[in-house]
């Protein structure tokens, strides 16, 4: 019985540790820019924390961060501190509007083509 409501419990809090597409739009908007448009252009999003299949994507594709909170744009990051190649799975934080992320608060990025 414990075992089942420690499952069912991890299975209930999932959903609200990932984000989709439209959190991603809702997010965007917010900056003036929308999900399509940016595909339209090839960018991709690649959803998953920078552990995931977005590591080894370079530092320099990134134009969007997304956290669950906010979509932050390429122009207004100030800095990003990497820990060996900069590729996107060795991020230990981002600086923007004067305020920092650390990487595990990034649950997705947008790349360019």
């Amino acid at each position: 019985m414990r075992t089942f409501l420690i499952l069912f419990t991890l299975l209930i809090s999932l959903p609200s540790m990932a984000i989709d597409r439209a959190s991603i739009q809702q997010l965007l908007q917010q900056k003036g820019a929308s999900l399509e448009a940016l595909e339209k252009q090839g960018h991709k999003a690649l959803l998953g924390e920078v552990t995931g299949h977005a590591k080894s994507v370079p530092v320099g594709k990134v134009v969007v961060i997304l956290t669950d909170a906010e979509a932050i744009m390429k122009r207004e990051i100030e800095g990003t501190e990497v820990a060996g190649a900069q590729v996107v799975g060795n991020i230990k934080s981002v600086r923007f509007s004067g305020q920092y992320i650390t990487a595990q608060e990034i649950v997705g990025v947008i790349v360019a083509p």
